[in-house]
């Protein structure tokens, strides 16, 4: 009864904490959640969630990869994992993974965003190019920040094809 108890509080507490951006105190329940259970789901994803959220990209794939590999596919799973390798550049195995999630999709808009990211993933100039346009659509909403999207896009001094291409 008290291992559940504690198992809920430290899921809780890390959720808690990770929400107020306190992602040290996050990951401190995370990993007391997984010395209890060392292979649990909440403990793999929210390690990954926070190293996302710390821009620590190779410390998240780590995380979802274990994640994949001991739950299996789901397409949640795989478009978690094709995101981060988008992100980190490796647009090969990206588009891979990409691919995998495609066949677990069940509603269609999920679908087109993964195919428009197939395409690009198989496209090594239209990759380096959604990959450019990220930082300039950060740049260019920093500009103006809670005003509309004409303006920042506007800050992006042409760069609207490439904005698209990376959403």
């Amino acid at each position: 009864m008290f291992d559940r108890l504690r198992h809920w509080v430290f899921g809780r507490f890390g959720l808690n904490a990770y929400v107020e951006g306190n992602y040290a105190v996050a990951e401190k329940y995370f990993r007391l959640l997984a010395a209890m259970e060392p292979h649990s789901i909440l403990a793999l994803h929210n390690m990954g969630i926070i190293r996302l959220a710390q821009k620590d990209y190779a410390g998240a794939e780590v995380f979802f990869r274990e994640e994949l590999e001991r739950y299996g596919d789901s397409y949640p799973r795989l478009k978690t994992l094709a995101d981060v390798l988008y992100l980190r550049g490796k647009r090969k195995a990206a588009g891979d993974f990409y691919a995998r999630s495609a066949a677990e999709a069940e509603a269609k808009n999920d679908l087109n965003l993964i195919e428009a990211r197939i395409r690009i993933c198989n496209d090594p100039e239209a990759f380096a190019d959604a990959r450019e346009s990220l930082p300039c659509l950060k740049r260019g909403t920093t500009h103006s920040p809670g005003a509309t999207w004409r303006r920042p896009l506007h800050a992006l001094n042409g760069r609207r094809s490439l904005i698209r291409q990376a959403i």
